[in-house]
């Protein structure tokens, strides 16, 4: 089997289990790995040697970061996995050293102005579509895709949970909104007979994520923000309620993440935190 043989299979593999952003970076980085076997004559898996592979993290290291070269690495290690295909030295190798990333986020006081504003608008089509949208992603820490295919018959207006089906895990997770933001999903429910919850009174279809990046471009220019993004209330949800002291594994099953580790890079210290911890906690005098 070739090299590109091997990575195409993994790839109909994971387009049939996984999602649609895992195949695409997958593909992406096979593109990468495909084109530097073709260049060094590295064509069927068993041209794959110790010494080749050494070249090309070698080769890698002069153009990437090690958070890069770990994922190319993790993936062919998996890519390996699952067929079967024994090589040592591959799984053997370890993780690069990388830096912690942490996200772009909104600050808290930025969220209560938003949360203000959105709340004192008349309670027209267009205002209660654009204050749902805007009021879930910050209650609920839901990702765009998840955010765009919530079904109406999974809201739960009695205890105000919110089951979000369409998710990167393929798991089903329920995640309340606060008793202040039900009217305004409720009167959204009322304005079209679709099954989604969010349908462009533009366009009366259901919201796109070019619908969502728009609101985003028109709220950026609003409330005066250098950076503004759907995924940075997803960074802050979990912020905020890591600052606050939610556990881990609560904060895990609330987000949605595989694995408890990815919480890191939502954790963002504030410089005004580390100071006041250290002249209150660092009590050496």
């Amino acid at each position: 089997m070739t090299i590109k043989e091997l990575t195409e299979k993994h790839l109909n593999k994971i387009a049939l289990e996984l999602s649609k952003g895992t195949y695409e970076h997958y593909k992406s980085h096979y593109q990468h790995l495909v084109s530097w076997c073709e260049k060094n004559e590295v064509i069927n898996v068993e041209d794959l040697t110790e010494s080749k592979l050494t070249k090309y993290i070698f080769e890698m290291k002069e153009v990437c970061s090690n958070r890069t070269i770990n994922m190319r690495i993790g993936n062919l290690q998996r890519c390996y996995r699952a067929f079967g295909i024994e090589f040592e030295y591959l799984q053997r190798i370890p993780k690069l050293k990388q830096r912690l990333v942490t996200y772009d986020y909104i600050e808290l006081a930025d969220i209560r102005r938003m949360r203000k504003y959105f709340y004192s608008l008349p309670m027209t089509e267009r205002n209660i579509y654009e204050a749902a949208v805007f009021l879930i992603l910050m209650e609920t820490g839901c990702r765009r895709t998840e955010l765009i295919n919530i079904e109406k018959k999974n809201i739960d207006f009695e205890y105000n949970l919110i089951k979000f089906t369409k998710t990167k895990t393929f798991e089903d997770r329920i995640v309340p909104f606060k008793e202040k933001t039900a009217p305004i999903i409720q009167e959204l429910c009322k304005m079209n007979t679709d099954k989604y919850l969010f349908v462009n009174p533009n366009t009366n279809k259901q919201m796109t994520k070019s619908d969502l990046e728009n609101l985003m471009r028109k709220y950026k220019r609003k409330f005066n923000f250098e950076k503004f993004h759907a995924h940075m209330f997803r960074h802050s949800f979990a912020t905020i309620m890591i600052d606050s002291g939610v556990d881990r594994k609560t904060l895990q099953r609330m987000t949605g993440h595989s694995d408890g580790k990815s919480l890191d890079r939502y954790i963002h210290i504030r410089q005004s935190k580390i100071m006041s911890d250290y002249k209150d906690k660092f009590l050496i005098d």
